[in-house]
């Protein structure tokens, strides 16, 4: 096996492109900021796929609603249900989730924080 340099010289480069892109970015009030950031994007992130799934049900709701009022009511004088109701309580627990998400990524982040704080004053 042979030994190159330039592959120590390319990860030295690409680790310091990456350092310094992050302390830009960090400046600027960009995402830097190690694990602790990391992990509340990830969290963030969650989060935002979880709205979008409440966003996506609110256009089904909409839809539903737009139909039922084109269509009118039946020959029998009742209204269809378009399943209304299920997407209401469908959007009920999505958005209970969400809220108890954003509670706990709140409180983890919070905690972490706090943890951190405490042992930088012990050291």
């Amino acid at each position: 096996m042979n030994f190159d340099p330039n592959a120590i010289n390319s990860y030295e480069n690409v680790s310091a492109t990456k350092r310094t892109a992050e302390s830009k970015s960090a400046a600027k009030g960009g995402a830097g900021g190690g694990w602790m950031m990391a992990l509340a994007m990830t969290l963030g992130n969650m989060a935002d796929k979880m709205g979008e799934q409440v966003a996506a049900t609110a256009k089904k709701i909409d839809a539903a609603t737009d139909a039922k009022f084109a269509e009118g009511k039946s020959n029998d004088g009742q209204s269809g249900s378009h399943g209304i109701s299920a997407l209401n309580a469908e959007m009920q627990v999505q958005t209970q989730l969400l809220s108890m998400f954003m509670g706990a990524v709140s409180n983890i982040i919070k905690t972490i924080g706090e943890g951190n704080a405490g042992l930088s004053r012990k050291q």
